[in-house]
């Protein structure tokens, strides 16, 4: 599937990503989808706050109310929900979180991108500025007594390999 980006859009998000280093920044992309191409024509800033600790990588975390509020003006304006954008600060490899894939699949997301970056310490400059998309990746389903059936006698049950996240908020 090809994936069209609004050059605007993109900028905006890179500036302002850039910006808010060496914190996570996240955004909401808006847009359309036919049988071969995902079109993202706009990205909605989020209210979220972002982490950043010893402990943690960081993290980017919002209320669910605010992305249905994004979700229902998106519709208004004849725009489909298509997932997120975020940033992953300090890091050259743009390779998705465990957390960033249950996200977006708890969240319906049909792509979601990341752009990572690191800032050269001498120079202060921002390198290795890269964004890549993503489908989510759904998990997999380990099942006794169907065709898919496991080698595993010690699986009495299904087991669903990847966990889910409770409450009103989200974490990336």
């Amino acid at each position: 599937m090809e994936i069209k980006v609004s050059r605007r859009s993109l900028d905006r998000f890179r500036r302002t990503a850039r910006k808010r280093y060496p914190i996570e920044y996240l955004e909401i992309l808006l847009g359309h989808v036919t049988d071969q191409t995902i079109e993202i024509v706009k990205s909605a800033p989020i209210p979220h706050t972002s982490t950043l600790t010893s402990e943690d990588m960081g993290g980017c975390e919002y209320e669910v109310k605010d992305l249905e509020i994004i979700k229902l003006k998106a519709q208004s304006e004849g725009l489909e929900y298509l997932g997120s954008v975020h940033s992953h600060c300090g890091y050259s490899i743009n390779n998705p979180s465990e957390s960033d894939n249950e996200d977006a699949i708890d969240t319906g997301e049909k792509i979601f991108g990341i752009y990572s970056f690191v800032k050269n310490q001498k120079s202060g400059r921002i390198e290795n500025g890269r964004l890549c998309f993503y489908e989510p990746q759904r998990p997999i389903v380990l099942t006794n007594g169907s065709s898919h059936e496991t080698k595993d006698p010690n699986l009495d049950k299904s087991v669903a390999v990847g966990v889910g996240r409770k409450g009103n908020s989200r974490k990336r």
